[in-house]
């Protein structure tokens, strides 16, 4: 199933990413709990910048990558430092852009990857 919200994440879908890491984060009663949250919220982070929601995006791009933190560097085979740096990029973007604007689309060049 990880394999899969890599790959949707990567994919740029974002909201199916969301509903596959889902169950893991449910299911998991163990620290690795927060890693599958912290993806979570950077995937959903991402939604909400693809669709002008700058709260949304605000709120989970700050929250995903501080739930990442202690499994950086790596974490089940995922750069974790790359996504924390990557999302802070995206949120440094969409903080950047006047609230009376509406969100230009994301860079590909910002764009994470797992």
């Amino acid at each position: 199933m990880l394999l899969q919200a890599v790959a949707a994440f990567n994919a740029r879908a974002y909201w199916d990413c969301h509903y596959l890491l889902e169950p893991l984060w449910l299911a998991d009663r163990n620290p690795t709990r927060d890693f599958f949250k912290g993806l979570i919220q950077v995937a959903g982070g991402l939604y909400h910048v693809d669709r002008n929601n700058r709260a949304g995006a605000v709120s989970l791009l700050h929250k995903g990558p501080a739930y990442l933190r202690p499994f950086a560097p790596q974490c089940q085979g995922l750069d974790v430092a790359a996504c924390r740096i990557q999302a802070a990029a995206v949120l440094e973007f969409v903080q950047a852009v006047p609230p009376a604007l509406p969100l230009p689309a994301l860079p590909d060049t910002l764009r994470p990857r797992l």
